[in-house]
């Protein structure tokens, strides 16, 4: 129980400017594990967590915007890892 008091304490003092910087840096580390494991893994669920880390402690807004950011991001990722031809260890 401990435990879960300190988290749920070092999240009340959580500034917005801090929580949305780590949302973003979240974001953009799924992005790129996106991006270097191409079609063959899906990560579409892994972006959830910086949207709703920027929406619970950012605002909505926030989280709209950064839900779209995302979106772009995985159309991106997606869009570049099928225009490239499969390696010789992928037997398709």
């Amino acid at each position: 129980m401990a435990i879960l008091a300190s988290a749920e304490s070092w999240t009340a003092r959580v500034p917005r400017l801090t929580a949305l910087s780590m949302a973003i840096g979240l974001m953009a580390c799924v992005g790129l594990a996106d991006r270097l494991t191409g079609a063959d893994v899906s990560f579409t669920l892994l972006y959830l967590g910086p949207v709703g880390l920027a929406t619970w402690f950012v605002s909505l807004r926030a989280g709209i915007m950064l839900s779209t950011v995302s979106a772009l991001v995985s159309s991106a990722a997606d869009l570049d890892a099928r225009s490239r031809s499969l390696s010789d260890g992928v037997l398709a």
